[in-house]
């Protein structure tokens, strides 16, 4: 299982290509694993445990799999079930945010529509969750 930062889940190239220039560029994670639908990611993180992230960014719509389908299949896996997951959303109905969090989903944040939104929103989610947090990974 190869440890890594973050996995991030995303089916949108373009958002996906940002996310990942911002967070080279901003120098907060070398170590990022983009995978582009709910079933890829299923298979990597559940299936196969290819990966152990340190925190997962998962959008909330995606192909094959929705994000709360594949945000119950990790919450359900023992080898990675402790892993922050942090959902993206441009959806702001009630019924998402509440059966994400019910899933087991600890972040729930709306999808930034401009590129300083979404190096703000970077900049605070992971200064969080990979420097102040800490997991039962952190002793292992």
């Amino acid at each position: 299982m190869q440890k890594v930062d973050i996995v991030y889940v995303e089916d949108n190239p373009k958002d996906a290509l940002i996310v990942q220039r911002i967070l080279k560029k901003e120098q907060l994670t070398d170590s990022i694993i983009w995978l582009k639908d709910g079933e890829v990611a299923v298979e990597s993180l559940v299936e196969k445990e290819e990966y152990m992230p340190s925190l997962i960014l998962l959008d909330v719509k995606l192909p094959k799999l929705t994000g709360l389908e594949v945000l119950k299949k990790i919450r359900n896996h023992a080898a990675i079930n402790y892993v922050p997951i942090i959902m993206l959303s441009s959806s702001d109905e009630i019924i998402d945010i509440r059966e994400a969090y019910r899933s087991g989903a600890n972040g729930y944040t709306l999808k930034p529509q401009t590129y300083q939104e979404t190096k703000d929103m970077l900049h605070s989610v992971v200064k969080f969750w990979l420097d102040r947090n800490k997991t039962i990974y952190d002793y292992q």
